[in-house]
């Protein structure tokens, strides 16, 4: 059976399936040549000095983000669950009707799956081999591309909270008191100094 031989619906939900394969492929590519796992070590280490850092208004200003993350990453991971669980059980309903439509007019009608795999036997005849398969590449797929899309909302969502830090900092860093006469050039030095760190900390960022 030819790819023609199959209805348009079918058509388009495979094309579907390789387009989204292709974008997971695409995304652990750049992943890889960016080497974007050194990127989540630095959001540990990150993550550290904000929960050291003596400002409430920064632990205020990460918790915020953090909610926001979670929340993000429970709408995509629920959306994703919950499309791709409604594809395949509405797919095995109508597995189980047309495998009892092919008993009683004696037919030989080939299933659609989700998933149009390679399958060396009888799809109708072994339905639990068939459900499992489909299940399992339904697992892949939901845990695919919901990771590959959290990867980049963390980092995103990470770069939005440091520059909002730096911020921050850059807000406290000069008090009142740096406004007098009298401060020594030491003193401009030391806050030049410090003014250099901050900005080199977060440099990557700033672009």
């Amino acid at each position: 059976m030819s790819l023609n031989d199959y209805p348009d619906q079918v058509k388009f939900q495979a094309f579907s399936v390789v387009i989204s394969a292709t974008k997971i492929g695409t995304k652990m590519l750049i992943y890889l040549k960016y080497d974007v796992m050194e990127m989540v070590n630095d959001i540990i280490e990150k993550e550290k000095e904000v929960w050291r850092s003596s400002s409430e208004e920064i632990h205020n200003l990460y918790r915020a983000k953090i909610r926001v993350c979670k929340a993000y990453a429970l709408t995509l991971c629920g959306a994703t669950a919950v499309t791709v669980s409604f594809l395949q059980i509405t797919g095995a309903f109508a597995m189980v009707e047309l495998k009892h439509q092919n008993l009683i007019h004696n037919q030989t009608i080939e299933p659609i799956f989700m998933y149009l795999t390679i399958f060396p036997k009888d799809k109708l005849s072994n339905l639990y081999l068939t459900f499992s398969l489909q299940t399992l590449w339904a697992w892949l797929g939901v845990n695919f591309n919901t990771m590959t899309h959290l990867l980049f909302l963390t980092l995103l969502t990470y770069s939005a909270s440091q520059l909002e830090i730096l911020q921050v900092k850059l807000r406290n860093f000069i008090g009142p008191d740096d406004f007098i006469a009298d401060v020594s050039d030491a003193q401009y030095n030391e806050k030049i100094s410090i003014l250099k760190n901050l900005i080199d900390e977060h440099k990557y960022i700033i672009g």
